[in-house]
């Protein structure tokens, strides 16, 4: 396996990632995640102001609306760079 081909599936777990945060911010109320301790907790915590940042506009949707956007924009760019792995340009 080479290394544009790993890259290109730690794009996809990236994208997975985001799909599950954006679901674990809709389902749980950030503000109660915002402190966390260790490495993940680190990311969740900021993950979660980014949330809060971004809840008065969208309201209850707001991690959905973030993080799948990023998570499809995520799989857009495996799906592209999947077919230039594949046709070997």
């Amino acid at each position: 396996m080479n290394h544009r081909k790993l890259r290109n599936y730690a794009t996809l777990f990236l994208a997975f990632i985001s799909f599950f945060l954006g679901i674990m911010f809709t389902i749980i109320d950030p503000t109660i995640l915002k402190g966390g301790g260790g490495g993940a907790g680190l990311v969740i915590a900021l993950s979660a102001i980014i949330v809060i940042l971004v809840t008065p506009i969208f309201g209850k949707l707001s991690g959905i609306v973030i993080y799948f956007s990023v998570g499809g924009l995520l799989v857009y760019r495996f799906i592209k760079e999947n077919k230039k792995i594949k046709d070997n340009t």
